[in-house]
């Protein structure tokens, strides 16, 4: 089994660097939901660089709102 991370705004970590004595090999990170860009994305993201984990990101879709608009939402927080 590979183990890792979901992480969002919800999240703290006070120290990512701590992450690197875990069995963890990857953090997907939110990027945005619905037309919503997640506030600590760049920080998430940044932060995540200096560890050992792949780092990916992510979009939760909403059906609300159309697909187009939200495609642009993450585009433009991944950029």
């Amino acid at each position: 089994m590979i183990n890792g991370i979901d992480t969002s705004h919800h999240q703290v970590f006070n120290d990512y660097k701590q992450i690197n004595s875990t069995n963890n090999e990857f953090v997907f990170i939110k990027a945005s939901q619905e037309l919503f860009e997640d506030p600590n994305f760049v920080q998430h993201s940044m932060n995540f660089a200096k560890t050992k984990l792949l780092r990916g990101a992510y979009h939760y879709l909403s059906f609300a709102k159309g697909g187009k608009e939200q495609a642009q939402c993450f585009l433009s927080a991944v950029r």
